[in-house]
């Protein structure tokens, strides 16, 4: 079988079922969520308190479902070459501070701490900030996911007038490289469409997007960088 043939095998077979993974797990949380919801209500004797983790539940299975939308759409458009461009220049901290915020309506691992301690100084960089904060969030949202203890992220001005962006992560680290978008993924979960967005996305704005292993630490981790350049002020 060919390599083009091996990837529309995949887009038709593996791919959809991914999806279909993808979108069934957090329908049926919040479905669940939902149900007791009800049962609850039904019952009359409990109070507001008992149900907010409830009403948490299904709040984040609808943002993971919208997650996976968003994260088709804009794939969709960067096949297509339709990704918006519009661009200002904005303090990359903000970004990574609006990430985070978005991490945390997905995610639900509070025994992972993520650390940010952010620069005093200001770094613009001339971006358009919807598509840097899916970006930022999708690799935050990656560590997270394969972080043991903690997850740790930088900002760092380069001698070249770029700044760089390191998120790291204290888990087991990548075994190899990245698979691109659309092909057999090494991974069982996940739909392979994460890195790809980040990398065509930071590309679009002359950056670079580099994953390498924390070899350092122990374990080993991973470290996933993004470099952009600066606004000359």
């Amino acid at each position: 079988m060919t390599d083009q043939n091996k990837e529309q095998f995949y887009l038709k077979t593996e791919f959809l079922e991914r999806i279909a993974h993808e979108l069934r797990g957090p329908a049926g949380v919040t479905l669940g969520a939902l149900d007791e919801i009800d049962l609850a209500l039904s019952d009359g004797n409990n109070s507001i308190e008992h149900l907010r983790p409830l009403f948490t539940m299904a709040r984040r299975g609808v943002y993971r479902i919208l997650r996976t939308s968003e994260r088709l759409q804009r794939t969709a458009q960067l096949e297509k070459g339709t990704l918006d461009e519009s661009r200002m220049p904005v303090d990359i901290k903000g970004l990574v501070s609006m990430a985070m915020d978005a991490t945390k309506l997905v995610e639900a691992r509070s025994n992972i701490s993520v650390n940010f301690k952010p620069p005093a100084l200001p770094f613009l960089v001339f971006v358009n900030s919807p598509l840097l904060v899916i970006a930022i969030a999708e690799l935050i949202l990656n560590a997270i996911r394969n972080a043991d203890k903690k997850v740790t992220i930088e900002i760092k001005k380069t001698v070249e007038n770029s700044v760089e962006l390191w998120i790291i992560d204290d888990g087991n680290g990548f075994s190899g490289p990245w698979n691109r978008r659309f092909t057999t993924q090494s991974r069982r979960q996940g739909l392979g469409l994460s890195l790809s967005l980040v990398d065509d996305v930071i590309r679009a704005h002359d950056g670079n997007f580099f994953v390498e292993p924390a070899i350092h630490s122990n374990p080993p981790g991973a470290r996933m960088r993004i470099s952009l350049p600066l606004v000359m002020q």
